[in-house]
């Protein structure tokens, strides 16, 4: 009878896992595998809202870092206004995400004689330098209460006709997909595309990442009552055909071209903003507490500063000022709501970080500097006091970027 008892209840057992196995063959990615994936992007957006934290894979889109790296496969020009982790990496070498996954930061690789890249930087030969209708453009999106959406007529880059425009306006619902493309091809990338398959072995990592961009770029879309967001801003850069309603509406053939973001931030040289926007009281709370626990030498503002991310423009319109009027309409935003200065991370080497260093010198912005870990490489050879470099680079997640403030005045024209 024990016997008898034990063999029935073995072949129970093989007939209860043959059932699972049929049944997880046909159901196992809706009921199991699913779920899980839903949970971890919970987990992802809670773990974000808390601390600012976003896995690394993931965190590639999210940096105000700028980068510009050689390729030696194409001898071209990787050329990046700004990516993200609070996410990511300025430097020339791949970004090691964990141990299964290798995220490289970089663009894709862009085609540029030695010639159109010294002209980019100097601004010599570029007829944009000596635009008077640029300058003006410039000027006018800088501006307190620019009106948005504000339109550029082609007289202004040499790129277009008289039939074609450029205009800068708030990111809207419909652009979100585009947007995530566009994202994604620029910051989802490995660094050698022949070993994409090895280097991206999740392919949770690279959902994740999509998902990410996606969700957080829906969170900024302004509600249309809003003429602008009181916090947190995305500016799209469009190329429009030219018509009497391509302000209000825009024409069937627009394109964009870039975008940018412009936020209010804690000013903390040592961190970068998470992609998830966070209430502005909790924001402003937080710099009051760290005013008085670091002391106003380390944390002197009590409010929330303007905060610049993500300055993304698109291969074919490098080099023809995109870059300038995105910024400085994220300029004009954080002048009428009444910031007093604009920070942000740009990438610390001075080779692949070298253009966008120059556009935001050109600018106006400077290097701001302060403690960070590498004070103890100061007064070598006898020198006292700190070393301009040691003093201005701070290390974020593996990243050495630099520390950049611009103090917000009134522009005239």
């Amino acid at each position: 009878m024990i016997r008898h008892r034990e063999t029935t209840s073995m072949k129970r057992q093989r007939k209860q896992s043959l059932r699972y196995s049929s049944f997880h063959k046909k159901f196992s990615f809706q009921r199991f595998e699913l779920p899980f994936l839903v949970g971890n992007i919970m987990l992802l957006l809670l773990g974000v809202m808390v601390n600012g934290f976003v896995p690394t894979s993931s965190t590639a889109f999210w940096s105000a870092a700028t980068a510009t790296s050689t390729d030696e496969r194409t001898l071209g020009e990787r050329r990046a206004l700004t990516r993200g982790i609070s996410p990511t990496s300025c430097w020339a070498t791949t970004f090691t995400a964990s141990s299964s996954t290798r995220c490289s930061l970089f663009f894709r690789s862009t085609e540029e004689t030695s010639s159109e890249t010294e002209s980019s930087l100097s601004g010599t030969t570029s007829n944009k330098s000596y635009n008077p209708a640029f300058k003006t453009v410039l000027t006018d999106l800088a501006q307190p209460n620019a009106r948005l959406p504000y339109r550029c007529s082609g007289q202004a880059f040499s790129k277009l006709s008289s039939s074609e425009s450029v205009t800068v306006r708030l990111m809207q619902k419909r652009d979100i997909e585009f947007l995530t493309d566009m994202c994604c091809r620029e910051y989802g990338t490995t660094w050698d595309e022949k070993e994409s398959v090895q280097a991206v072995e999740s392919i949770l990592d690279v959902a994740s990442l999509r998902i990410l961009v996606q969700v957080t770029l829906q969170m900024k879309v302004p509600s249309k009552s809003q003429k602008l967001p009181p916090d947190h801003v995305v500016l799209v850069a469009t190329v429009d055909k030219v018509n009497s309603d391509t302000v209000s509406r825009p024409s069937p053939s627009s394109t964009i071209v870039g975008m940018i973001e412009i936020s209010n931030q804690p000013a903390l040289p040592e961190n970068n903003p998470g992609p998830v926007p966070i209430p502005l009281w909790m924001k402003n709370l937080y710099c009051q507490v760290l005013h008085v626990v670091r002391g106003p030498s380390k944390m002197p503002y009590t409010t929330t500063q303007g905060w610049i991310a993500n300055l993304l423009v698109s291969d074919e319109w490098r080099g023809q000022g995109v870059g300038k009027l995105l910024v400085r309409a994220a300029e004009g935003v954080a002048r009428t709501w009444g910031t007093s200065s604009i920070h942000l991370h740009c990438d610390a080497d001075s080779v692949s970080g070298k253009v966008s260093q120059n556009l935001y010198d050109g600018q106006g912005y400077r290097k701001l500097q302060g403690e960070t870990q590498y004070e103890w490489m100061n007064g070598t050879d006898g020198a006292v006091g700190p070393s301009p470099l040691t003093s201005s680079v701070f290390v974020i997640e593996g990243v050495p970027l630099l520390y950049l403030k611009k103090d917000l005045e009134y522009e005239s024209g």
